[in-house]
């Protein structure tokens, strides 16, 4: 049974990176922005 919530928390975090990751393509290519920018500006 404990393999199965392994493998359960291994698609989650995946699926959240995919989220993250085609958000910020998204943005960069339709509006320019930069979503992921550390420290700039300051």
């Amino acid at each position: 049974m404990t393999r199965f919530f392994d493998y359960i928390q291994i698609v989650a975090i995946t699926v959240f990176l995919l989220v993250i990751v085609s958000k910020a393509i998204y943005l960069r290519r339709t509006t320019g922005i930069n979503a992921i920018a550390v420290g700039r500006g300051k």
